[in-house]
């Protein structure tokens, strides 16, 4: 009888704590499927995030606080705390991209099409004797000066063509360091033409005129400017000696005048104007009037160059690049691209594989290739 007693107590004890275990678990299951988790930082429960991660090219290594995860790019990363981590991709062959990101409860972070640029040295395509000048732009050619004896020699070359055809020979004693400036820069951005449009020089400043009509269109500060280019309804303006950029709609209702600032170097993008004023890095949409400061330098920078159809500037200073991916502008990440003696101009082919550069490394002075994807 003592014994039957005690073996349904025994019983009755298993099933409530059956019972007391089921209440606790059930509960953890659901939460658990649901997302949450406990932070030991805060003692409570949180409802995770996850992470949206993709590289080009595929493939990359993902960590997470230095923490190494099976899967590579393109990832899912789930039921990740909310926090700030540190995310690094790695490739074999590419520079390693990282950079400080915030997940939220019961949000998706996405990082994706993050471009990954290889890990290489310049390549000397030809050797130039003592650049003296150097003009910058987009595409395959480049121009620049060269000094032979007494003479100075103004060339253009197509580096993919390797066609090189020599532009004018100048007596050395003739030819101003501001005139040689223009020049190269011509040579590499000839001046649009155009018989419509005409600048007439006023007490006022310069007057845009439609040469149909007579109309004045728009005044320009006083400058010499040249019509950069003409895109639609917009004629761009540039003054090389004093660096100035006017950017001018010639069919608006409204002010014509939409941009007019001091700029060093321009380059028009898919989204827009950039511009860099040596310091800044601007971009002006024409669309909206939003002028968008992208990043700052504490070096003088020759150049801001855009990568094609992505959030990413190269920044050229006279002894370096290094890409600028600002797709976060409160976190941008700088990859150093190139490091040499003197960089005289650089400039990326249309399809952005390779970078080339007329400078001098390792006391060789020339036209130099590297290449930045695949």
């Amino acid at each position: 009888m003592l014994t039957a007693t005690m073996s349904l107590r025994i019983r009755k004890a298993f099933f409530w704590l059956y019972i007391t275990l089921f209440l606790i678990a059930a509960p953890t299951v659901v939460l658990y499927t649901m997302g949450f988790r406990l932070d030991l930082t805060t003692r409570s429960l949180v409802q995770t995030g996850a992470l949206s991660l993709s590289t080009v090219p595929r493939g990359a290594t993902v960590s997470l606080d230095h923490n190494v995860f099976s899967d590579t790019t393109p990832a899912i990363v789930k039921r990740t705390l909310p926090g700030t981590y540190h995310l690094s991709f790695k490739k074999e062959g590419y520079q390693t991209w990282e950079r400080d990101i915030e997940v939220r409860s019961r949000q998706t972070t996405y990082v994706e099409d993050v471009v990954l640029f290889l890990a290489t040295e310049p390549k000397l395509l030809r050797s130039i004797d003592l650049v003296a000048s150097a003009a910058t732009g987009n595409g395959p050619s480049v121009a620049y000066a060269t000094i032979v004896g007494s003479w100075i020699e103004l060339w253009t070359e197509n580096v993919e063509t390797g066609e090189v055809v020599l532009r004018d020979r100048l007596s050395a004693a003739s030819v101003s360091p501001d005139q040689l400036i223009t020049m190269i820069h011509e040579l590499a951005h000839p001046p649009s033409t155009t018989e419509l449009y005409a600048l007439k020089e006023t007490e006022d400043g310069i007057q845009l005129i439609e040469t149909i009509d007579k109309a004045t269109i728009a005044v320009l500060p006083s400058g010499t400017y040249t019509i950069e280019e003409q895109r639609g309804n917009l004629l761009l303006f540039f003054d090389q000696r004093a660096a100035r950029l006017v950017l001018v709609d010639i069919r608006t209702e409204g002010p014509p005048i939409l941009l007019n600032v001091r700029a060093e170097s321009f380059h028009w993008e898919s989204t827009g104007l950039l511009y860099s004023d040596g310091f800044e890095v601007h971009r002006f949409d024409p669309a909206t009037g939003n002028d968008t400061l992208l990043t700052r330098s504490g070096v003088y920078l020759q150049d801001a160059v855009p990568f094609p159809a992505t959030a990413t500037v190269f920044l050229v200073t006279e002894t370096a690049v290094t890409a600028v991916d600002y797709s976060d502008p409160a976190r941008p990440v700088l990859v150093p691209i190139i490091s040499a003696e003197a960089i005289d101009t650089f400039w990326i082919d249309t399809r952005g594989r390779t970078g080339f550069f007329v400078g001098s490394v390792q006391g060789t002075e020339g036209i130099y290739s590297i290449g930045l994807t695949r």
